[in-house]
């Protein structure tokens, strides 16, 4: 047995009057659902400017830089 196993009635009871009192919304979404779809998000926007920037480079391969003349 922890210290922790001794401070679970008081937890639980901790969250129960919580609920009761309305401080805690049950249908709200799990924030690490919602941390993982925006993090999902961000990494297909980014693989979407990866792959514009693929095409990019492949237009470019072709054609010669050439130096300005100032």
């Amino acid at each position: 047995m922890s210290i922790f196993d001794c401070a679970a009635p008081m937890r639980d009871g901790y969250e129960q009057s919580r609920k009761r009192i309305g401080l805690v919304d049950e249908t709200a979404p799990d924030l690490l659902e919602t941390a993982a779809q925006c993090a999902a998000s961000d990494l297909l926007g980014f693989a979407a400017q990866l792959a514009g920037l693929a095409e990019d480079l492949k237009a470019l391969d072709g054609k010669a830089i050439v130096p300005r003349q100032w």
